[in-house]
């Protein structure tokens, strides 16, 4: 089976976070199934400059994958077309809900008939309500003039979880009832050879060595973090990485942290790169991640493999995690809950600290063996089904 995959990022890029690592894995899962190709810029998020030795509009191959990388002249809805006509695939699997070249002009096409290919489309949390009441003005109605259009008639839809599939129930009223949805987990990474164990320093009593890592941008809410430290009323640091990718929410994030009482140390580290994260987490001891909302939570699933336990908001996949004793997870809006779960961690002595590091990774290798990679047969699926519907 030939799959073409449209998204606005791949690798080398990685400042876009989890739909890189999802794209990446899926491919790294799937390859012996499914011959890949993908459609994508040729730059990384927020980037002025491509990547360095990639040729623009030209197949190249990338890991598993055969790579297009489409220049800035070059993103338009004939692109798109092109790949189509090149690949000839049996699927086109789209990773967004709302890019307007890589699923909007794709949709488009095959609307109006120019792609007749089966469309397999994963919306990747863009239809929680916190996700929609950012910048809601333009996004509402585009959605609803698109849905009515009949647009998004006819896909099968990929969800991750039971709260993805309610918000697309949700947002498609009554043509939900004849929408096809295929719930998914997510692919998980590779195994790492690093041993993480080999990298925990060793806990400091005097002081929380709290971490952020991810994109800096509303949904992820550092905001909320530096709420929840301003009130925690004992010494920590926090490292903050991440690209920046809303210069004025980061604004807001640089004023608040300069309001932060003196027992909370700061320091801003930028982007980290992919081979770099599991040593950054490791070497912390909890990460803190207030998110608005997941439909998984890559880095979340990372910290937990490099053994540092995870305090997040109750909007992710990842539940029960107290019970699991790997972390917290905590209801959004109650911030005092976010700093009694740190200062529960901040209080162990070393052994405690220890066994909570050795569970987190047991938790995270357990649930990377028990997945089973099921984005080969939803393709296949898709396909048979325009077929039937043809016939």
């Amino acid at each position: 089976m030939r799959a073409l995959i449209c998204c606005d990022y791949y690798l080398p890029g990685y400042l876009a976070g989890g739909p890189i690592r999802s794209l990446s894995n899926l491919v790294a899962a799937e390859s012996e199934r499914v011959e890949f190709h993908i459609v994508t810029r040729d730059r990384d998020l927020g980037a002025s400059e491509p990547y360095r030795d990639v040729n623009p509009g030209v197949w190249t191959p990338v890991g598993a994958a055969q790579v297009r990388y489409l220049s800035a002249s070059e993103m338009n809805s004939a692109s798109i077309l092109q790949a189509v006509r090149d690949v000839n695939p049996d699927v086109i699997f789209l990773n967004s809900l709302l890019s307007p070249i890589f699923t909007v002009a794709v949709l488009w096409l095959r609307r109006i008939g120019k792609v007749r290919t089966p469309v397999v489309l994963a919306p990747r949390g863009e239809l929680s309500a916190d996700a929609l009441r950012l910048k809601a003005w333009k996004k509402r109605p585009f959605l609803l003039a698109a849905r009515e259009l009949g647009l998004y008639d006819g896909l099968t839809w990929v969800v991750t979880s039971d709260h993805e599939r309610a918000d697309l129930l949700d947002w498609l009223g009554r043509r939900g009832r004849s929408a096809h949805i295929v719930q998914i987990e997510p692919s998980p990474p590779a195994a790492s050879a690093v041993e993480p164990a080999a990298l925990w320093p060793e806990r400091d009593p005097a002081r929380l060595r709290i971490v952020f890592l991810s994109r800096i941008a509303p949904m992820k809410n550092l905001l909320g973090a530096i709420r929840i430290l301003a009130g925690l009323g004992e010494p920590c640091s926090f490292d903050i990485y991440g690209p920046v990718e809303h210069s004025d929410y980061w604004k807001s994030c640089q004023s608040a942290i300069e309001a932060l009482p003196p027992d909370v140390e700061v320091t801003v580290h930028g982007p980290v790169e992919p081979s770099q994260v599991l040593s950054t987490l490791a070497d912390r001891d909890v990460l803190l991640l207030p998110t608005l909302g997941e439909n998984f939570g890559h880095v979340i699933l990372e910290s937990l493999t490099a053994g540092c336990p995870v305090v997040i908001s109750d909007r992710t996949p990842w539940r029960n995690l107290e019970a699991e004793g790997v972390g917290f997870d905590v209801a959004l809006q109650d911030e005092e809950a976010f700093r009694d779960a740190l200062r529960k961690i901040s209080h162990l002595d070393a052994s405690g600290q220890r066994a909570l590091r050795e569970r987190c990774r047991k938790h995270a290798l357990s649930w990377v063996n028990s997945r089973n990679q099921e984005y080969a047969s939803t393709f296949e699926e898709a396909a048979a089904r325009q077929q039937r519907q043809a016939s």
